[in-house]
């Protein structure tokens, strides 16, 4: 179960470096220096890239910590992990949840701001939103479009 926290808590912040990255080009949008956008929209793409990466890890633990608690296949979650786990381990996985929903949140809300500022400005940076994995927390519990639910196929 340390392994799995540990990777939570890298999974959160690679959320926030995401936030981050993505406001960064939205400041960039703002002051209309498009010299470095290009570049910004990489650090976007690959920050999400390794967000995705972490995530698949993370669903790999929550299906092996799974079947160690004899919870059937398509029925693992950290939510029903959390429901099984001792303390401190329920706390974690909760606080975690909480967090992440609060993040992913933001996530799509600045990404959807910067989106409407780059179409408004007449920059092509659809593409890199489109293709941007986003942090999502519907198995955390509310129902979203993308998942970090070991259920859900990744997009």
């Amino acid at each position: 179960m340390e392994e799995l926290a540990d990777l939570l808590g890298r999974e959160r912040v690679q959320i926030e470096f995401l936030l981050f990255k993505i406001l960064e080009l939205q400041h960039l949008l703002r002051s209309s220096d498009v010299r470095f956008l290009r570049w910004a929209a990489d650090e976007v793409n690959r920050a999400s890239q390794r967000l995705r990466m972490t995530q698949l890890q993370r669903i790999w633990l929550v299906n092996q910590f799974g079947r160690e608690a004899g919870i059937e296949p398509h029925l693992v979650t950290l939510t029903s992990l959390a429901e099984r786990a001792r303390e401190p381990w329920c706390t974690i996985f909760a606080d975690y949840s909480t967090g992440v929903r609060l993040l992913a949140d933001e996530v799509d809300s600045v990404s959807r701001a910067t989106r409407a500022l780059a179409d408004a400005s007449g920059h092509s940076i659809a593409d890199i939103f489109a293709e941007m994995y986003m942090p999502a927390a519907s198995s955390i519990p509310a129902p979203r479009t993308f998942s970090v639910d070991s259920s859900v196929v990744l997009p």
